[in-house]
């Protein structure tokens, strides 16, 4: 046999296997989420800062009206980032009533971000990756804060891309950037 021969022989052999070596390459990427991957602000009820990226919906505290609408957008899942303490009205209640699943995972503000409960919001948001998932705070700063420390350690985005998309999804406040800094520069 030739060495053509033998090369022709191969070369659907050499072309799977470059297939294969191109479909690991490309799963092991970053995802790619810029600034620009944020869709909004929407208005939601009495929430007018309700913004959009892949899966995961953010937003400041949702009224009854805004939890309706989250259901009509498909959204299956809302994560509560705020202490019992700041609750004023039974949104658990209201959540499960609509047939959406409810965590209230407290996230403090001014605070250093805690790893433990962060690591819980990862969790949850890997779980329900194939629904819909509404994350929201008082004002959407923390959940803004949780999703820049979420894009750099599970994207593999810089921390102050990760702000810049952090800031499209509800960061004003210094404290909270200083936080996000804080928590990912003690990542390991």
């Amino acid at each position: 046999m030739t060495l053509n021969h033998r090369l022709k022989a191969r070369t659907p052999h050499l072309a799977a296997w470059a297939f294969v070596v191109c479909l690991v390459a490309s799963a092991c990427q970053p995802e790619g989420i810029t600034p620009g991957d944020i869709e909004g602000p929407f208005t939601w009820g009495g929430v007018d800062n309700v913004t959009h990226v892949r899966h995961l919906w953010f937003a400041a505290q949702p009224d009854e009206a805004a939890l309706e609408e989250a259901k009509s957008e498909g959204v299956d899942v809302v994560i509560n980032l705020r202490d019992p303490s700041e609750h004023e009205w039974d949104e658990k209640a209201v959540v499960e009533g609509l047939g959406m699943a409810y965590y209230n995972l407290p996230v403090r503000g001014g605070e250093p971000f805690d790893r433990e409960t962060f690591e819980r919001i990862e969790t949850l948001v890997a779980k329900h990756r194939d629904k819909q998932v509404l994350i929201h705070c008082s004002s959407s700063n923390r959940v803004g804060g949780w999703l820049a420390t979420h894009l750099a350690r599970r994207h593999g985005l810089s921390v102050e891309e990760s702000l810049a998309v952090g800031r499209r999804a509800g960061i004003t406040k210094e404290g909270i950037e200083q936080a996000v800094r804080g928590y990912l520069a003690k990542s390991p």
